[in-house]
């Protein structure tokens, strides 16, 4: 129990303010990482498919890949 009260005390001092909550930031974190994992993973089966195809068409895939 110690624990989730200190825990409670240090995400409400950094990730608390005025006008939030550290649950909503967490609840606003989340989708946010989730999202950047699927992005990444899309990005790496980009690069896994096209690899066997040679250097020039993996770094157009990469390439069109920063774009988004």
């Amino acid at each position: 129990m110690n624990v989730k009260k200190r825990a409670n005390f240090w995400l409400g001092k950094y990730l608390s303010g005025d006008s939030i909550h550290f649950k909503e930031v967490i609840s606003i974190i989340i989708p946010i990482l989730v999202d950047q994992a699927f992005l990444i993973l899309m990005i790496l089966f980009n690069t896994a498919m096209i690899s066997s195809s040679g250097t020039e068409a993996v770094s157009a895939v990469n390439m069109v890949d920063s774009l988004r």
